[in-house]
C-alpha cells in the first residue's frame, strides 16, 4: 500500500508531462510534426531555403518553454531542388554507411574504413528559420511518384464541320 503512492504519484508525473507537452505545442504547427514524426519514427523530408533538400529521422527533443532555433536530423539523404523544375535530386546517400533503419544503433561503429565514426556523428543541425517547406517522407510512395509516367497517345485533331456562318466560299 504504501508503494502504492510514490508509484502512481511518478506515473502521474510521466503521463502528465505528456499531456501539458502535446497541449502546448498544438498550436505551432512545426513542433506538431515534429513531436508526430518523431511519435511515428516516421522520416521528414525537409526543403531549406538555398533548396537543399534533407532526408531523415527527428532526433531533437521538444520543449516549447524555449522556442525551437533548430532541429536535430539524422540524415539517410540529402540533395538539392533543380532552380527550374523544383525536382529533387538526391546526391548523398548516408543510410549506405548505417543503414535505414531509424531505431539502428546510432552508437554502433560504422564498417571500415569509418569505424572510428558513428551514425550519431552524422547528426546534423538545421535552423528552424531557414527552412522553407517541411513534410513526411514515405520511401515507397517517393518511387512510386519517380516512375515514368505512361503517355497517352496524341490524337490527330478531327476535321471540323462548318456551318457556313462567316467563313468566305472557296474560288
Amino acid at each position: 500500500m504504501l508503494a502504492g503512492w510514490p508509484l502512481a504519484w511518478l506515473l502521474n508525473l510521466v503521463f502528465w508531462k505528456d499531456y501539458w507537452l502535446r497541449r502546448a505545442i498544438r498550436k505551432d504547427a512545426l513542433e506538431a510534426f515534429l513531436l508526430d514524426a518523431a511519435d511515428r519514427e516516421i522520416s521528414i523530408a525537409l526543403t531549406m531555403d538555398d533548396r537543399k533538400v534533407y532526408v531523415g529521422y527527428v532526433v531533437s527533443g521538444f520543449d516549447p518553454a524555449i522556442g525551437r532555433k533548430c532541429i536535430l536530423l539524422l540524415p539517410l539523404m540529402s540533395g538539392y531542388r533543380n532552380q527550374e523544375t523544383h525536382k529533387v535530386n538526391f546526391t548523398t546517400f548516408y543510410t549506405d554507411l548505417y543503414g535505414d533503419d531509424g531505431s539502428a544503433d546510432k552508437t554502433a561503429p560504422l564498417p571500415a574504413p569509418l569505424e572510428h565514426l558513428t551514425a550519431k556523428d552524422f547528426i546534423t543541425v538545421l535552423p528552424a528559420d531557414r527552412i522553407a517547406s517541411y513534410r513526411l517522407f514515405d520511401a515507397p510512395a517517393y518511387r512510386e511518384f519517380q516512375k515514368p509516367k505512361p503517355r497517352e497517345p496524341t490524337k490527330s485533331p478531327e476535321p471540323q464541320a462548318h456551318s457556313g456562318g462567316n467563313i468566305p466560299p472557296q474560288q
